[in-house]
């Protein structure tokens, strides 16, 4: 596979093509981490500071999987970073364009219609609730039930969505 050419300004920058962005979803003011892997290789991708908080969103996770009794999923602006009590596992896999325009409103949203929350979904028929994790007005990722959700649940992910917010602040 032949890569994308690009030269560096006289200010060392290189402009990311339209398509990759838009692809990645790689938005103006975004982060991306740097790595030098070799004398010649940089690796560039998206930093997610949700990611800087996975043994903590694991352990929110199966807490609230144990309380609530539904599918739990925690999520960043690109992929599931846990997920609790599904059939199987949905870790790693890329969110849906659905999901992350629902994310992008910064609303929760509850929804039991047939929503896909990651690309491979063909849909749940069950009830999925959203709740958008903000830190400092920015939108960093969600948690998502799916199930029989209550109103005691809605709060329980409430309470932990505002928790791993503080974590970011």
């Amino acid at each position: 596979m032949a890569g994308i050419v690009r030269r560096i300004d006289e200010l060392g920058r290189i402009v990311i093509p339209k398509e990759l962005r838009r692809t990645m979803r790689i938005r103006d003011g975004e982060e991306l981490e740097m790595n030098q892997v070799s004398d010649n290789e940089i690796i560039i991708k998206k930093f997610s500071q949700m990611q800087a908080l996975q043994a903590l969103a694991e352990g929110y996770s199966k807490v609230l999987f144990d309380l609530c009794g539904v599918q739990i999923m925690i999520v960043d602006k690109s992929k599931v970073l846990t997920h609790e009590g599904g059939k199987e596992s949905k870790e790693g896999e890329l969110i849906s364009n659905t999901l992350f325009s629902v994310l992008q409103d910064r609303k929760q949203t509850f929804a039991n219609e047939n929503i896909r929350i990651t690309k491979n979904d063909s849909g749940y028929s069950e009830d999925v609730y959203i709740h958008p994790i903000l830190a400092g007005g920015d939108l960093y990722g969600g948690i998502i039930a799916v199930g029989a959700i209550t109103n005691d649940i809605k709060s329980n992910i409430k309470v932990a969505g505002y928790c791993l917010a503080s974590q970011l602040e």
